[in-house]
């Protein structure tokens, strides 16, 4: 038997000795083992080759729209954040302002219930630009703020927003920049056919009578491609009415009372109907005959009309001169309850009507030729026009009007009781005349706000008108 030694160049390790016959049963083994490795091997591939070749994973719903998100941020060289629609005509949330107010740096902010302006990182919303399709937008607002609520969610398949400045857009606002895209047909890539419909029921009942309660909520959507996917056509329409109800407390505040003590100074006490209606529609052309011409024409019309009633009652006590006569509650140094007796000089009676019709029209062309590896030449034509009609207004009315100088109109005297709920800090205050009697209730000026009687009200009726045309060449 043969003995081989192994020598650690380091003195302090062991040595080792390895014999003939064990040398030749690890060889032994070794071989064994490749041939089961082999075998192993060969078994997937047989199986694969004997299987069906794995078929597409197509990826719907919820989890296409994260991906499609995350996909966007990733390929973009600039900071953003992205929400994109789980499917044609199904972008999350119920306006394009909520579905992007849920990402990280913004916050939307809401008229009448709804979500309708964009606040980046905290700055107002003028300090947004917002796009669509890359091009900036005509706006039905009193500045270049665009209201989100004219663009709904079921025509749009993706919004970015833009925190950074970026060369490669003509447009960019100081916060950040809002791009709405619509779908693209060729992309896409198959035919496409959906229906939404939605029924919307408050639950406050009417708050000023006749308005609505209820309202529909529907859209269709189509996408195609023809001539071997070389020209595609989507095409979409969308229809939104939606009530809204709201009860309105807005106190002036706490007066000295004397003695260190507070009371209420005033108070405003009102309700509102209300109801927006939208109608949208939005067509896409695509044209890609080869991989050097790439043509696309959309367009965007958008029809709104908004109505806002509102009924409220002015109170006026310390602060409009009148004096605390009843002092029957208190919690701290704040009085809670008592009465105003005989001393109350005015209470107005106030009805508002807002009536909004605006309209919103986009359309662009952009072509790309690429030429080489190295030369191509971009063309972006677009068009925006917005139009807005307000209709304002506002009456006031009371039991006579407040002016020492002219007695024959001075109101009755009046007695106003207040209670306040020391679980909600909501103080109720009550009347001893009754101001819904339309013998004694007349249009008038309560409080001598416009220095005659013969002011009952405002009307105003501006018309706005915002056009855009741009070359980006």
């Amino acid at each position: 038997m043969k003995t081989f030694k192994t020598l650690y160049p380091i003195s302090s390790r062991p040595t080792f000795s390895v014999s003939s016959t064990a040398t030749g049963c690890a060889l032994l083994m070794l071989a064994a083992a490749n041939v089961t490795q082999a075998q192993t091997a060969n078994q997937p591939a047989a199986a694969a080759a004997a299987s069906p070749p794995l078929e597409e994973v197509v990826v719907t719903g919820i989890r296409k729209g994260v991906e499609d998100a995350i996909s966007a941020k990733k390929a973009s060289s600039s900071i953003i954040e992205a929400v994109s629609a789980e499917d044609i005509g199904k972008l999350p949330d119920a306006s394009i302002a909520e579905a992007v107010g849920r990402l990280p740096g913004i916050a939307a902010q809401r008229t009448n219930g709804r979500a309708q302006t964009l606040s980046i990182r905290g700055l107002g919303p003028d300090f947004t630009v917002t796009t669509l399709n890359g091009r900036e937008q005509a706006s039905v607002n009193d500045n270049r703020t665009v209201e989100f609520d004219q663009y709904p969610a079921e025509l749009v398949s993706q919004v970015k927003v833009y925190k950074t400045p970026d060369a490669g857009m003509s447009y960019q606002g100081i916060a950040g920049t809002a791009d709405i895209e619509t779908v693209r047909p060729l992309a896409y890539g198959h035919e496409a056919t959906a229906f939404r419909y939605q029924r919307d029921v408050g639950q406050l009942k009417a708050q000023v009578p006749g308005a609505e309660t209820s309202g529909n909520r529907a859209s269709a959507m189509w996408i195609d491609q023809f001539a071997n996917n070389t020209f595609g056509l989507a095409l979409g329409i969308s229809y939104n009415k939606t009530p809204y109800q709201a009860q309105t407390r807005e106190p002036w505040g706490y007066a000295d009372a004397g003695g260190g003590n507070e009371v209420i100074g005033g108070d405003k006490d009102g309700v509102k109907s209300a109801y927006f209606a939208r109608n949208a529609i939005m067509g896409v052309a695509e044209f890609k005959p080869n991989d050097q011409l790439h043509m696309v024409l959309d367009g965007y019309h958008s029809s709104f009309h908004e109505l806002q009633k509102i009924r409220r009652m002015e109170y006026g006590t310390v602060w409009a001169g009148a004096a605390l006569t009843s002092n029957t509650g208190m919690i701290g140094n704040r009085i809670t309850s008592g009465s105003f007796t005989n001393d109350v000089p005015f209470l107005v009676v106030e009805n508002y009507n807002n009536d909004r019709h605006a309209k919103v029209d986009a359309f662009g062309l952009n072509t790309n030729f690429d030429f080489s590896d190295a030369w191509s030449i971009n063309n972006d034509l677009s068009y925006s026009r917005s139009t807005r009609n307000d209709l304002r207004l506002e009456s006031t009315a009371g039991l006579g009007r407040n002016d020492a100088s002219d007695p024959s109109f001075l109101p009755p005297k009046e007695t106003v009781n207040f209670t306040t709920d020391p679980s909600s800090g909501v103080t109720h205050l009550t009347t001893a005349n009754n101001y819904s009697n339309y013998d004694t209730t007349f249009l008038t000026d309560p409080g001598n706000w416009g220095g005659g009687p013969t002011r009952s009200g405002y009307l105003g009726h501006p018309t706005v008108t915002d056009e855009l045309k741009a070359i980006r060449l």
